[in-house]
């Protein structure tokens, strides 16, 4: 796909990623997959349209990512996707509802009486929302990742932590899986790498 120039996405945590169109097939793909049977073609020719229109259409070289996301679901729906993008404005508004009702509390657990005040009411432990960029920049700044890698890594370990359903997560716990999977894809590297 031909280009002009660089745009910017706008993320809701007020960071900003360089426009992906294969992350646009991503999400296409992820919608309009029936019964484990992925189009890829669909979904390439889809993901040119929203690039296309994206690209026209935006100023100042910057989209934020939720109207990336509304014209993904439009396009899907005048493409006849009916159902392909309520699949996605379910899984977007299910994303948002677990970020929301998730906090990490400021707790190293080293034996079950720890474990047990994650689900005391009435203790005084300080937590915060669950919020996907402090991995990032605690990966971009203190232990020099690139943005795209780090971005991976806290998605994995989002995903991970949402798969749990706990309301309360531990930080130790957050910064384990942090580390297991920032070990794993730096694995993956040096192994492609020998490849």
């Amino acid at each position: 796909m031909r280009t002009k120039n660089r745009i910017d996405v706008l993320k809701s945590d007020f960071t900003s990623e360089p426009y992906m169109h294969t992350k646009v097939i991503g999400t296409i793909s992820k919608a309009i997959d029936h019964e484990n049977k992925l189009d890829i073609h669909l979904a390439q020719n889809l993901a040119e349209v929203v690039t296309y229109y994206i690209y026209n259409s935006c100023q100042n070289n910057k989209v934020s990512s939720s109207q990336i996301f509304s014209v993904i679901k439009a396009t899907l729906t005048s493409a006849e996707h009916q159902k392909a993008a309520e699949k996605l404005e379910n899984h977007y508004w299910r994303r948002k509802l677990k970020r929301s009702r998730t906090t990490v509390a400021c707790l190293k657990l080293s034996n079950f009486s720890d474990a047990r005040t994650l689900f005391d009411t009435q203790n005084d432990i300080k937590k915060s929302p669950w919020q996907k960029s402090i991995i990032i920049n605690d990966l971009v700044c203190k232990h020099k990742f690139d943005i795209q890698t780090a971005r991976t890594i806290a998605s994995m370990v989002e995903e991970k932590i949402f798969r749990m359903d706990m309301p309360t997560v531990p930080k130790s716990l957050v910064s384990q899986l942090v580390w297991a999977d920032a070990a794993m894809i730096e694995n993956a590297r040096m192994s492609f790498q020998k490849a």
